[in-house]
């Protein structure tokens, strides 16, 4: 079902999110972003699709803002998301959020060594739908001290949304040189 939201022309999207939410709006509320105690493991793997997908492609705004709510917690404390659901949970707000997560996250990659906290980091900074923070993560791949092999998600995950899939080929053809020269041999 996800996949077949690019197809759709852009006036078609709002009969999408009623779909979505009418399909699986109760199913995603019912488990929530959080696990509980004895669930087994068909309700994790369920939580971790579904209730990201609902609060993305479902518009649900109490879902997103928990979401947001739960990844600014993340991001101060590294605790409050179980792991299967740091990724989903650090996308989906950066999803619908500003400048102000994007520079929080930005702050937050500096201060850590971690690969995997420095991966889902990255991997959210290349989810923001608004153009001008996607481009800022881009300029991020030659404007940075992060090394490029770590931040393709910064190049890739922008070509997910509509509002920013042409950006990185621009970026690409604008910084090409640039962009090598930070290649490894």
């Amino acid at each position: 079902v996800s996949e077949t939201r690019r197809l759709l022309p852009a006036n078609l999207l709002p009969n999408y999110a009623r779909f979505v939410q009418k399909t699986f709006g109760d199913r995603a509320h019912q488990l929530t972003w959080a696990g509980k105690p004895g669930e087994d493991s068909d309700t994790t793997l369920q939580r971790a699709t579904i209730v990201p997908f609902v609060a993305t492609q479902g518009d649900d705004a109490a879902l997103r803002e928990e979401a947001r709510r739960l990844a600014a917690e993340w991001l101060k404390t590294r605790k409050g998301i179980d792991a299967n659901m740091v990724n989903p949970v650090l996308t989906t707000a950066a999803q619908f959020s500003d400048r102000a997560l994007f520079d929080t996250m930005t702050a937050e990659l500096k201060k850590t060594t971690d690969r995997q906290q420095r991966s889902r980091i990255l991997g959210a900074m290349g989810s923001f739908r608004d153009p001008a923070i996607a481009q800022a993560g881009l300029e991020m791949l030659i404007h940075s001290d992060i090394d490029i092999r770590e931040s393709l998600a910064l190049l890739i995950g922008p070509l997910g949304h509509r509002e920013t899939q042409k950006l990185p080929f621009e970026f690409i053809k604008a910084n090409y040189d640039e962009v090598v020269k930070r290649l490894p041999t």
